[in-house]
């Protein structure tokens, strides 16, 4: 997880992730969120492809994220992500940007 604590990484990304929370509660039956229950594992992915491609996030966010979700069958059919209520799916683009923001910045900071 490079050299921030999950904290750090929630704390960076608060705002976002208050806005995504509160989008869910407006469909409860649409299971945890997403974006927090994956975030060990969103950071992880975006630190090991930090100047790829977005693709590159999305694919191995389908591949290692999407594919242990109790909503994703095993043909890769989601619900959620395919009514657009998968938090994660939804605002993937913004959580991995502002992933790669707060590690820039770390690895900017001087110490």
């Amino acid at each position: 997880m490079e050299d921030a604590t999950l904290s750090e990484y929630q704390d960076a990304l608060r705002d976002l992730l208050v806005y995504v929370m509160h989008r869910h509660q407006a469909k409860p039956h649409a299971g945890a969120c997403r974006v927090v229950w994956s975030l060990p594992q969103l950071i992880e992915i975006v630190a090991r492809t930090p100047n790829d491609p977005p693709a590159i996030a999305h694919e191995a966010i389908r591949t290692q994220i999407c594919s242990r979700c109790e909503y994703q069958d095993a043909d890769g059919y989601c619900p959620l992500r395919m009514s657009g209520e998968c938090c994660l799916s939804r605002e993937e683009g913004r959580v991995i940007a502002a992933i790669r923001r707060l590690s820039q910045r770390l690895h900017a900071a001087p110490g």
